[in-house]
């Protein structure tokens, strides 16, 4: 199972929380997402933390990943693989 979501706001707090909250959706949507919910929060919250404090520029965080398994879900699987992608940058306001 996959997502892919981007949350964009004025600063690096605000995106960490819509970050986690597009991520809790998936989990709503995508119950195995709780799985890998602690890797790709993780994961945006250091590339998120990693960029300069600019109050003229918005943060836009985009986000992708996946579960791979084995077995039928939701009864009896194995989790085979996570994959997580996170992009964090700054952009203009305007753009």
């Amino acid at each position: 199972m996959s997502y892919s979501f981007s949350v964009r706001k004025p600063t690096k707090a605000e995106a960490i929380v819509a970050a986690h909250e597009e991520f809790d959706k998936i989990v709503k949507a995508q119950p195995i997402h709780a799985h890998d919910i602690g890797t790709a929060l993780s994961a945006a919250n250091g590339a998120i933390q990693h960029l300069p404090d600019d109050e003229a520029r918005d943060v836009l965080v985009s986000m992708s990943g996946s579960v791979a398994i084995r077995g039928t879900y939701p009864d009896d699987y194995k989790l085979a693989g996570v994959t997580t992608n996170v992009n964090a940058a700054l952009v203009d306001r305007d753009a």
